[in-house]
């Protein structure tokens, strides 16, 4: 026999706005010669071969100028309509390196693990943003409204937050390192596990703060 076989505030002015995954399908492994090497050499090259790669760090999103001013614009009518039109922005993971984003209405935004390194964020409204693990090395943050904002684990290395709104911020374990804190306001604010090395604080308001 044969057989068979798937806010209520409007923004100001936004100055600049700077920014500019399938996997290659894999060619089948060819036969490794015959007698070439030891068998057990043979074995363990191809398990290599096939083995996943492990611990990769995921890739940023780059975001283009034009769609970064689209999602700060219907961002802007979800916080001002509360919700009724518009859409929340999710910016998490993004590369918004040098960006200014001056004045700008961000609040309760998405920004989760985005490198704002550098970026010019003075007076913006970031009311309960999310900016948990953010790199924002050096970035400038003066008179910015941080209320209630999450900048767990942030970076904030040299950063300028002279006179920023901080009011009962979550700032566990953020390195502040030469932070420029003068006259900020941090009442309520968590700073449990904070790396203050350097910071400047005078004239910072600190009722109520969580210390280190």
């Amino acid at each position: 026999m044969r057989r068979e076989e798937n806010t209520g505030r409007s923004a100001t002015t936004i100055d600049k706005l700077r920014l500019s995954q399938s996997q290659p399908s894999r060619a089948p492994a060819r036969p490794l010669p015959r007698h070439s090497k030891p068998a057990e050499s043979r074995g363990h090259e191809v398990r290599a071969r096939t083995q996943p790669a492990q611990n990769k760090v995921p890739t940023r999103r780059q975001v283009v100028n034009g769609s970064l001013a689209k999602i700060l614009s219907a961002h802007e009518k979800w916080v001002v309509s509360n919700g009724r039109i518009g859409e929340k922005a999710d910016l998490a993971h993004t590369d918004l390196t040098g960006v200014t984003l001056r004045g700008v209405i961000l609040g309760g935004a998405s920004l989760q693990e985005a490198n704002l390194s550098g970026a010019d964020l003075r007076a913006a409204i970031c009311f309960g943003i999310n900016l948990q693990g953010a790199n924002l090395f050096g970035a400038n943050l003066e008179k910015a409204d941080l209320g209630l904002a999450n900048l767990e684990k942030a970076d904030l290395v040299g950063a300028n937050l002279q006179g920023a709104d901080l009011r009962n911020a979550d700032l566990r374990t953020a390195n502040l390192i030469a932070a420029n804190l003068q006259g900020a306001d941090l009442r309520g604010a968590n700073l449990q596990g904070a790396v203050l090395r350097g910071a400047k604080l005078e004239g910072a308001k600190l009722t109520r703060t969580q210390r280190p």
